[in-house]
């Protein structure tokens, strides 16, 4: 069997197709334009995604994810910026990476591999690449639509169309059971905010010494605020603690949020109201991974009433949701203080 395998390589695809629409939206002569604050540029994320995919994956169960012939560094330098060249090093990445994926099964995820000489589980790898990459192709998305502005094409669904997208939610990926561990799940979802988390700051760090006025500022038009966010970040985390059911009782089909309700204006405020909000991020994630620690393998391999997805699906969607806008707001906050 691979229905866990399957799952994951999904949800490999689907942020590939996120990141490869982002690339496609920039013109060539943008490919190397940083983002704010001397940050990376999409040349520069093309490269390092595909630099470490093709260490952690060639002989992915045999030898360290950390090759010795791995230059990282150069990864960040990003030599040429010819779409011809980009598009070579990110298919060749991803060439890699599905070549690992595709021999194995359900029964490797259990297997021990190394990166950087600390063990994993094959289960764990796959989890950590995969947060990895929504980190990234989260700032891919905002480094595109910065450039683009107002012609920027939206990846997921666009502002005033969530009960449309509802009523045909074409992007959903198809179920699959699967049986991990809740504890694994529950430390995931508390890490994504807490760390550490190997990708780049958790939320909490990156959140730690920003001030309120810098949370409601905006780099550019058309961007989120960092206080936004963290607003949404928040409310998908809450929206899935109240889909889980009580112990023993049966999962209710539950509304789908209104358009727009899932970013909840921000407006400026006090250090104080902010430290809150920062807070009350944490807290939701704390409670949604204690929730999750009580759940059966049975509940989390079912289908969620109303939705395409598993509550497995779910939980570890809020942990690639964090790790997706914690990279935006990595961008945003050292834009702000450039």
């Amino acid at each position: 069997m691979r229905d866990i395998v399957a799952s994951i390589e999904s949800e490999f695809e689907r942020y590939r197709g996120m990141g490869e629409g982002a690339f496609g939206q920039v013109p060539d002569g943008e490919l190397g334009r940083p983002a704010e604050g001397n940050g990376n540029s999409m040349a520069t994320l093309i490269q390092h995604v595909s630099g470490n995919f093709r260490s952690r994956f060639t002989d992915f169960l045999t030898s360290d994810g950390e090759k010795p012939w791995r230059d990282r560094e150069a990864e960040f330098a990003a030599a040429s910026t010819s779409r011809q060249d980009l598009r070579a090093a990110w298919e060749e990445g991803w060439r890699v990476l599905q070549s690992a994926l595709s021999g194995l099964s359900d029964d490797d995820l259990g297997r021990q591999v190394s990166i950087r000489g600390q063990p994993h589980s094959v289960l764990q790898a796959l989890h950590r690449s995969l947060s990895h990459l929504s980190y990234h192709v989260g700032q891919m998305v905002m480094l595109g639509r910065t450039i683009q502005g107002d012609g920027w094409k939206f990846l997921t669904i666009p502002p005033g169309r969530s009960a449309e997208y509802n009523r045909s939610p074409t992007r959903e990926k198809p179920p699959a059971p699967a049986a991990p561990t809740q504890d694994d799940i529950a430390g995931r979802i508390l890490r994504a905010v807490t760390g550490p988390t190997w990708h780049g700051p958790a939320l909490q760090e990156l959140l730690s010494d920003l001030t309120a006025a810098e949370a409601a500022a905006r780099p550019a038009a058309g961007l989120h605020t960092i206080g936004a966010l963290v607003l949404h970040v928040r409310f998908w985390c809450q929206d899935s603690l109240r889909r889980l059911p009580a112990a023993g009782a049966a999962a209710d089909a539950l509304p789908e949020p209104g358009t727009g309700e899932d970013w909840p204006a921000f407006a400026a405020q006090g250090e104080p109201a902010w430290k809150r909000e920062v807070e009350a991020l944490v807290e939701s994630h704390r409670a949604l991974a204690a929730a999750s620690k009580l759940l059966s393998a049975d509940l989390l391999s079912t289908r969620i009433p109303g939705r395409k997805i598993t509550f497995e699906d779910m939980l570890r969607g809020v942990v690639e949701h964090a790790a997706y806008h914690g990279g935006q707001i990595a961008i945003l906050k050292r834009s702000l203080r450039s």
